[in-house]
Order: structure tokens, then sequence, then C-alpha cells
């Protein structure tokens, strides 16, 4: 009863640290826009037919396209809880595939440590989980896909699967959307199903039992179908007409593999420096190759051939490796697990250890950014002021300061994405489109002080 209670309070602590960050998270860059486009019809059917647009015009994913469109409709308190829900989710899932076939259900001391570590090394933290238009293309189809990857484990892994007229159904829509997803992560978990398929079937094998469930086959067909969905987007090839690339052909595809070997270094190094040491001394210290195969694999292999297959896309933006990392994460929490098993007490010190070293870092990042988001959220409003009130004395130009940099982390872009002194600028365009102002410029806080004002 304890462990669960600690456990329902360490669920609790990951919903109220990103529930914070969410809600002192402004909306900007295509947030926007989106604003404006769900203004006309924010029912279902409406963003649904918003979605479909741009299925067909320039964006093949979909279910991504609809959550953007369903998170911008709502008011900003509601994101802001639905979006921390999620997160939530998410970790909770990280943490199931990474307790997969334990005893201890209600694990608080490896839930905290899931949380504290995916927060150190999720990939692109403020874009894909507070952004609104990051959060709803890859938090939530994330959280659609590893909820398909672990129902699907959980099925293969129960001898006779109860209440088969809903799990059935249930299993292959979840399949198709999470097919639907992504180019590169929806693929690579479609390789995790094939992989987890063929290793229950090895198993079933062995066993003399018949090899082929209908599960594996729901499954399978569902995310395929889901997945040639999102191939076939027509709106996929028109994009491509959007990137120019400086070489083509051989040359192109070696430049691309470049700049993803680079991004890859940038983004996972310290992460796959952790999974060496932590697979090597699992293997070689405590004789778990079998298991490594078995449970760090496939989660390793997923993400490499997730980040890897990028190359086909010409210069990615670095948040599309984000499906990659989860599936990183996943591994190196595997080994985690395998070399520090918590029923060995001789190993409880470097346990808590590398807990103490995580959380230390967790407490400091934390507090310090926490405070820059709501630094940036209060310029924003005061922006957002001066916008309005040009717009309500009737004049035609507003003169808002930029964001100030002391004020840039790593958990907001929005600095990034800010108004220039160019009204034509497009940031600037989609805040006069948003506020109806035919004019608004931005200058550096410094030289606003000085005397601008409202005109």
């Amino acid at each position: 009863m304890k462990q669960k209670i600690l456990f329902i309070v360490s669920i609790s602590l990951s919903f109220m640290m990103i529930f914070l960050y969410n809600f002192f998270t402004p909306h900007f860059s295509d947030d926007l826009q989106k604003l404006i486009e769900v203004e006309a019809d924010k029912s279902i059917i409406g963003l649904l037919k918003l979605a479909f647009n741009v299925y067909l015009e320039y964006n093949p994913r979909i279910i991504g396209q609809f959550s953007t469109f369903l998170a911008a409709s709502m008011d900003k308190i509601l994101f802001t809880i639905i979006n921390s829900i999620i997160f939530a989710l998410l970790v909770y899932l990280i943490y199931l595939n990474v307790n997969f076939g334990k005893e201890k259900r209600h694990n608080a001391f490896l839930f905290l440590f899931t949380l504290f570590f995916f927060w150190r090394y999720a990939v692109e933290f403020g874009d894909t989980m507070l952004w609104l238009s990051g959060a709803a293309s890859y938090l939530w189809p994330m959280a659609m896909m590893l909820a398909f990857i672990t129902f699907y484990r959980c099925l293969l892994a129960t001898a006779k699967p109860y209440y088969k007229s809903i799990v059935y159904p249930a299993l292959f829509i979840l399949a198709v959307f999470s097919g639907w997803c992504n180019e590169n992560t929806s693929g690579g978990t479609i390789l995790l199903v094939l992989i987890f398929t063929a290793i229950k079937m090895r198993e079933l094998k062995k066993d003399r039992q018949k090899m082929i469930r209908p599960e594996m086959i729901i499954a399978l067909a569902g995310a395929g179908l889901g997945f040639i969905a999102l191939l076939s987007s027509p709106g996929a090839y028109k994009r491509l007409e959007y990137f120019e690339e400086e070489y083509t052909g051989m040359t192109g595809l070696f430049q691309r593999l470049y700049h993803c070997f680079n991004t890859v270094n940038e983004l996972f190094f310290e992460l796959l420096i952790i999974f060496i040491i932590f697979t090597i001394l699992a293997i070689v210290v405590k004789k778990k190759l079998p298991q490594v195969w078995l449970h760090v694999f496939p989660f390793f292999f997923a993400g490499a051939m997730t980040a890897f297959v990028l190359i086909l896309i010409p210069q990615p933006m670095a948040r599309a490796y984000f499906g990659a990392g989860v599936f990183l994460i996943i591994a190196c929490l595997q080994s985690f697990m395998l070399l520090f098993d918590q029923s060995d007490t001789k190993n409880k010190a470097w346990q808590y250890i590398i807990f103490a070293v995580l959380a230390l870092w967790l407490f400091f990042d934390y507090q310090a950014n926490l405070v820059n988001l709501a630094r940036i959220n209060r310029e924003e409003n005061e922006r957002i002021l001066i916008i309005e009130e040009v717009k309500n004395s009737g004049g035609n130009t507003a003169i808002v300061p930029k964001y100030r940099e002391a004020f840039r982390n790593r958990y907001s872009s929005i600095h990034r994405n800010d108004m220039t002194d160019d009204p034509l600028y497009w940031i600037n365009q989609y805040y006069q489109n948003l506020y109806e102002v035919e004019n608004i410029i931005a200058l550096p806080r410094d030289i606003w002080d000085c005397g601008s004002s409202p005109q």
C-alpha cells in the first residue's frame, strides 16, 4: 500500500512539474496561425476538414495535424492540463516498457528515475513538449505510438486475451493511428512490433504452440494500413518541393548522411555513452546477454533506424529525432535495470548515487528555467497589452519590445521566433492577422525603453 501511494505521488509530481512549465509557455510561431485557422469552426468536423486539407496539400501527418488544430481550439488552461496529462502518460508508458515483466508493479524509484532521465535527455524539450504546435505534433502522437507498443506487448504476454470483441478492434484502431503519425517514428514503431512478434513466434515455436496469433495479424495489418495512408499523401510529395538541396544524387545522399551523423552526435552523444557503459557492464559483469537481446536491443535498434532513416529527408529539424530519442531512452533505462537489479543490495548505493546526481541537476535546472519561462510569459503579456491598446485606440502601428536575451533557455524557442522591425516579416504578420493591427514592429528592449511607445 505504501509503495502504491508513493507511486501515485510520483505520477502527480510529473504532472505538476510539466504543468507549471506549460502554464508559463505562451502561444507563439505557428500557434498564432493555427489560432486564426480554427476560429471559423471549432467543431470536430471542422477541425477534421482542416487536418485533411493539410494532408492533401502539405503534410501527411494527419494525426498530428488534427491534434494541433484540436489543441489550438482549446482555452489555454485546458490545453495546459491536457498536455500535462499526456506528458505524464508518456513517462508512465516509458516506465511500463522499462519495467515490463517485473513483479514489482508500483516502483516509485524507477518511475522517478525515468522522469528525471527523460527530462534530461528528451530531444528539443521545449519544442516537442511545451510549444503547442510541437507538443500536439510530437508528444501526443508519441504517446499514442508507445501506447500501441505497450498494449501489443501486453497482449503477446497474455496466453488468452479477454474481451476479444473489445480488445481486438481497439488494437486495430490504435495500430492504424500509430502507423499514420509520423514518417520515421511510425516506421520505428512498426519495426518494434515486428521484432516483438518475431521474438514471440520463436518462443511459441520452442513451446510447440501455434506460432501466429490474431493480435499479430491485427497489429501489423493496422499499422501497415496507417503507414501506407501516411506515405500516400499528396501533400507529402508537394512538401518536398519546398526543400532545396545544394547537391543531388549520391552527393546529396552523403551530405544528408553527414548532417544526420552531426545531429545524432549533438543530440545523443551523452545518451549513447551512458547506453554503452550500462550495456557492456550488464553483459560482462552481470552476464545478462540474453536479456539484453530480448529487452534492450529492440528499442536501441528501432531508435537507431528511426534516426538514420531521416537521411531520406533534406535537412530535417532536430525535433524530428524526438521519437528516436524516446526509444534510445527506453534502451538506456532497460540497461540500467539489468545492471542495477534492485534485488541486489550491493548495487543500491550506485542506484542512489546516479539518482541523486540526476535529481540535483534537475532541481537547479528546473527552478532557474521556470523563472525564465515566467519572465518570457510576462513579456509576451506586456506586448499583447500594447498591441490591444493600439487596436482599441484606432492606431495602425504598434511598437513592442523584443524578448530579453537574458531569458533565453533550452525550454523555449520563442527567441528564435521573435518579431523584427520589419512588419512584413512572417511572425510579425501572424501577430498582425491575429490581433487585427495593420503594422507591428519589434525593437530591442534597450531601444524600446529609450522612448518608443504605441502609436
